[in-house]
């Protein structure tokens, strides 16, 4: 049986008090999570198609692709209804030097000629189904 290599991403350690630190105390310590499991999603969800692109088929990339996004759209979901209530609302074209503020939605009419189709935070909750969140984000 051929030995198995292993890679391994080093050590990371951070000040106590800064923010590298709190995070990492954070994932260390709160009970919903697995620390090698959280880290391991939020990397596969941030970095994942990058690292296959040129070894993963097409149909494979994409759908490697679909769920990246569909587990950082959900995360954003997440800390909008947490911290952002009612407040932010992300568009599909947001990119870090255009932070424009609306949602893309296939169900919203234009709010004037030209503009984006978008919805409300508001209007974002009443079209999500708690039964089927898979749908709702495939609709974006």
């Amino acid at each position: 049986m051929a030995k198995r290599e292993r890679v391994c991403l080093r050590r990371f350690e951070a000040g106590e008090d800064s923010m590298e630190g709190k995070l990492f105390r954070y994932v260390n310590t709160d009970p919903n999570l697995i620390p090698r499991e959280a880290v391991l999603r939020a990397l596969k969800a941030f970095y994942l198609p990058w690292v296959l692109e040129s070894q993963a088929g097409d149909s494979e990339l994409q759908a490697i692709a679909k769920t990246s996004i569909q587990e950082l759209q959900y995360r954003i979901f997440q800390i909008q209804q947490r911290f952002l209530p009612g407040e932010f609302v992300l568009t599909a074209s947001t990119t870090p030097s255009s932070m424009k503020s609306t949602i893309i939605s296939p169900n919203i009419q234009p709010k004037a000629e030209g503009t984006a189709f978008s919805m409300t935070l508001a209007e974002m909750r009443d079209e999500v189904d708690p039964e089927d969140l898979d749908q709702f984000l495939d609709d974006f």
